[in-house]
């Protein structure tokens, strides 16, 4: 592609560049930082497609990129595709690179994951058992400090996974597994 000979193209072009320095961008968040500094509409979106050839920008990338960074920490599917429509991905085109990864997860052997061993296994994993795995590492923490798992606390699980954007089922489910495990604790203990 060839740029416009003006020198404003280039000031676009250097803000970008300084912009992804720091970290990737959306093609949303990019165009925000354009306008913010009055650069023209029609040099920010020559600058853009630019930016996109070279590939510098790229939403599919982003969201790759984000759902591995936020998937670990333990949110849902829901709650990431929710962060990345705000940062102006569109939600088809979030969905298309997670379910894209999600397959690749699922074809691959776990070396080629190497040291993403955890992030590949909630991949493929469903949602459901994603909460599950959020609600067990919370009732070992819980029971380790010598206290009960009783209703106060599956409410905060309840509510825990809710946070983490997790569907009402999910929770249910979660809270039934819990109840189902502390029951069957109170039976061996009482044995």
């Amino acid at each position: 592609m060839n740029l416009s000979e003006s020198k404003t193209i280039y000031k676009i072009l250097e803000v970008a560049y300084r912009k992804l320095s720091f970290r990737m961008r959306t093609v949303s968040e990019m165009r925000k930082i354009f306008k913010e500094n009055d650069f023209p509409q029609e040099e920010s979106e020559e600058a853009i497609a630019y930016l996109k050839e070279e590939k510098l920008l790229d939403d599919g990338k982003f969201s790759r990129e984000y759902y591995l960074s936020h998937k670990p920490k333990g949110k849902a599917d829901k709650r990431i595709l929710s962060e990345l429509a705000k940062k102006g991905i569109t939600g088809e085109i979030a969905k298309e690179a997670i379910s894209s990864m999600k397959e690749d997860a699922r074809e691959e052997g776990f070396s080629a994951w190497g040291e993403e061993e955890k992030t590949r296994a909630m991949l493929v994993k469903s949602e459901k058992e994603n909460a599950l795995a959020v609600g067990e590492k919370m009732a070992v923490r819980h029971l380790s400090e010598g206290k009960e798992i009783d209703e106060k606390f599956l409410g905060r699980v309840g509510r825990r996974l809710a946070a983490l954007g997790f569907d009402s089922s999910s929770g249910y489910y979660v809270i039934g597994k819990l109840k189902d495990k502390n029951r069957q604790k109170e039976d061996e203990f009482e044995d």
